[in-house]
């Protein structure tokens, strides 16, 4: 599964529990899977009660299989701690993400401080990016205000008002490539091909080789081994 495939099945995840309302058969199972982890982290029991937004996206993580790469805790402070340990921590409100990371929230940035720096407050809310169109960034978020809290969607803009920084997992170290790409990582490594944008995507595991492709590679890999 590469890069792609598995931010893909993160955002699926997090689609899959859209509608969710607090008190409600999928909530409690959002929870228990968040309390199912051994050692839980910091100990703590999550209860049906208790602010959600971070175990959600815990949730969405394990039930993902990628807590290799992405810190697991209940309460936003402690992940962003995590975050920085892992090296995953984006300090930046300029920073445009990609689907399947976590971006971080500031009730109390204000439109001046928004003007000039950074916000760097205390972090009260988190969610999950599943697309970025332009400079919209559309996010699935766990306890979203509401009567009952649920989870559902938010858009906000790069660089806007309330964004506390972003959690961008190291996906690619857990990625694997595909019989296909391996043979174009092969072929370009075994000989000194030129290789064009196409062909970077797919050793990046952005794009995948069709066939076609994968012949006509091949062709020029025997081509010049024959020379």
């Amino acid at each position: 599964m590469n890069e792609t495939e598995i931010r893909n099945r993160v955002v699926t995840v997090a689609q899959s529990w859209l509608g969710t309302l607090e008190g409600d058969q999928q909530h409690h199972g959002i929870i228990d899977l968040y309390n199912e982890r051994k050692p839980l982290p910091r100990g703590y029991a999550v209860k049906y009660t208790d602010a959600w937004c971070a175990t959600f996206a815990g949730a969405v993580a394990i039930k993902a299989g990628v807590t290799a790469v992405v810190p697991i805790e209940c309460g936003c402070g402690e992940l962003i701690k995590l975050a920085q340990k892992m090296g995953a921590w984006v300090e930046d409100d300029k920073h445009v993400p990609q689907p399947g990371d976590f971006v971080l929230y500031d009730w109390q940035d204000s439109k001046t401080q928004y003007a000039v720096t950074d916000n760097k407050g205390s972090p009260d809310h988190i969610g999950v990016v599943e697309v970025v169109k332009g400079s919209t960034i559309t996010v699935i978020e766990g306890n979203m205000s509401g009567s009952p809290d649920y989870v559902g969607r938010r858009q906000l803009q790069v660089n806007g008002l309330y964004i506390r920084g972003f959690v961008c997992p190291k996906y690619s170290s857990i990625a694997t490539k595909s019989p296909a790409e391996t043979t174009v990582a092969n072929a370009v490594k075994d000989i000194n091909l030129s290789s064009p944008d196409y062909w970077l995507k797919v050793l990046e595991g952005k794009q995948t080789a069709s066939a076609a492709n994968i012949k006509s590679l091949m062709d020029k890999y025997h081509a010049a081994m024959q020379k």
